[in-house]
């Protein structure tokens, strides 16, 4: 006869067989679950700075693909704070908000004149259409960094105090899309297919998609992130391509509405306006009287 622990340690493990194979009968998959936060990413998702800046170094722009998706980190384009926590990454947290929308920068890459002023036209836009500031540098603790000296486009999600990194890669990430997407997560937002009610909009192709990359595709609950009352918005300079982390060129996201097109990366969305409005309560500001 086995002794007690023996037999406990059987049971312990045919639980964990019968769980697994109940999992894999209805098809159940952490990355089709909604969570409150995001899983603990695979930072840099086994993909070199080598490999990643050999990739876009030979990218070519395409209307099935973003430049940001295949910047190597978490969902993309990600920077993430480590240890990882939903109280440092959600923007329903309002310690991530930039205090009065003011969001101070200094250009630390080395950029042309010509990517420069792509970035500050892109700022302009924002600083025009929202009550954000974005401005340069003075003495402030907390401000972002842009800088060239990694490979892709990335961003944090809110301000993470202190100097923050904003990578833009010469050329590759110079679009008004991409420079609009990550300032836009500077700003404080997740991408849009993270919505808790993303389901009622796109059907996820998980079959479609880089058995490595389905993390990127969890929603998040309400405690971390928030749409501020405005419905799901396929234009969205936000949202994935069709055909983000596919295997198969086929698919990966597809949309309820036939007639809807996602992962446009020409504009600013009326909806992407509103939520940064709501965001930082500009109608309850003075726009004018705040700035010099």
């Amino acid at each position: 006869m086995l002794p007690l622990y023996s037999r406990c340690f059987e049971l312990f493990f045919s639980l964990i067989i019968l769980a697994t194979s109940l999992d894999s009968a209805f098809g159940r998959n952490l990355a089709q679950r909604s969570v409150s936060m995001p899983a603990e990413p695979k930072l840099g998702e086994g993909v070199t700075s080598k490999i990643t800046r050999e990739m876009l170094f030979q990218w070519k722009n395409s209307p099935a693909k973003n430049v940001w998706e295949e910047s190597g980190l978490f969902e993309g384009d990600i920077l993430l704070k480590k240890p990882f926590s939903p109280d440092r990454n959600g923007i329903t947290n309002e310690m991530h908000y930039w205090p009065n929308g003011v969001i101070p920068y200094k250009i630390d890459g080395n950029y042309s004149e010509d990517e420069e002023s792509q970035i500050k036209f892109v700022m302009e836009e924002y600083n025009n259409k929202t009550c954000i500031e974005f401005r340069p540098y003075q003495s402030e603790v907390d401000f972002i960094s842009i800088r060239s000296d990694e490979p892709g486009c990335r961003s944090y999600v809110g301000r993470q105090y202190n100097s923050q990194l904003l990578n833009l890669q010469p050329d590759k990430c110079f679009t008004y899309g991409t420079i609009a997407h990550e300032l836009l997560h500077v700003i404080g937002f997740w991408h849009q297919q993270s919505a808790s009610n993303r389901d009622d909009y796109v059907s996820i192709k998980w079959e479609n998609i880089h058995e490595e990359k389905k993390h990127n595709f969890l929603r998040y609950g309400r405690n971390v992130i928030t749409d501020f009352g405005v419905e799901y918005d396929y234009n969205s300079i936000m949202h994935y391509n069709r055909k983000a982390f596919s295997k198969n060129d086929e698919d990966t996201i597809v949309p309820h509405d036939p007639k809807a097109k996602i992962g446009q990366q020409h504009m600013l969305s009326e909806k992407d306006i509103l939520k940064i409005n709501k965001m930082y309560k500009c109608d309850e500001k003075q726009k004018d009287q705040t700035k010099p």
